[in-house]
């Protein structure tokens, strides 16, 4: 009889010790997204549209022996896309590709070559390539601003018709590239794991033109390729 209490003693004693223990076992829960405030070693892409705006230098340039004056450009449609690495939480390196559409851009030249003037209008196809240092920070978890400062590889085409008076219209069409500044702002909102919605303005420099573009886009944490 006292056998048989001491075996049910035990017994109770282990079930209540196996118990305790049960409660103590946590129970895993789905991973949770990581914040904007953890971008360290984060690898990023992401595109964005919006209005593009060409301001033509007022200077004279020379293209060809002919000598272009520039007064105005007007809006056009452009957009972007990017990708870039988060070296540290609040630094990335950025590189990415432009294409600001098609401006209406009207001149008056002068050509030397056979003393003839008069007035046209160019269409200015301009795109570019950049390579840019980013600066984020977090206002919220969900949250942040940024800026970007870089150099942009820029092209621009122009497609050209001349007005003289007595004669018919002539067209030529000539490129022109090189070396700019590209600066940008902007915020960026997450609204669902690892997508963002962006906002950014840019000002870059193409020669003696400058071209800005208001852009909205998208962009996407590639976690799988860096974690």
């Amino acid at each position: 009889m006292k056998t048989t209490k001491w075996i049910l003693g035990a017994v109770g004693g282990l079930a209540s010790l196996t118990g305790v223990h049960a409660a103590e076992v946590a129970i895993p829960t789905q991973p949770q997204a990581e914040g904007v405030e953890n971008r360290n070693h984060l690898l990023y892409l992401g595109f964005g549209f919006g209005p593009t705006q060409l301001k033509t230098g007022g200077d004279t340039r020379s293209v060809e022996g002919i000598d272009f004056k520039y007064s105005a450009g007007n809006k056009n449609l452009g957009g972007e896309t990017h990708v870039g690495f988060w070296i540290s939480d609040n630094v990335a390196i950025e590189i990415g590709a432009r294409d600001y559409g098609k401006a209406k851009a009207p001149f008056s030249f002068n050509d030397p070559h056979d003393n003839t003037s008069g007035t046209g209008e160019a269409d200015v196809s301009m795109r570019g390539f950049n390579v840019s240092l980013v600066l984020g920070y977090d206002v919220t978890p969900k949250l942040q601003v940024f800026t970007r400062a870089g150099v942009l590889k820029w092209t621009e085409s122009f497609e050209s018709r001349f007005d003289m008076p007595g004669h018919a219209a002539m067209h030529r069409t000539y490129d022109q590239s090189g070396t700019g500044l590209s600066l940008g702002a902007g915020v960026s909102f997450r609204f669902k794991d690892y997508w963002h919605w962006q906002v950014q303005y840019e000002y870059d420099t193409f020669d003696v033109d400058q071209v800005s573009m208001l852009s909205i886009g998208l962009s996407y944490d590639l976690l799988g390729l860096t974690r």
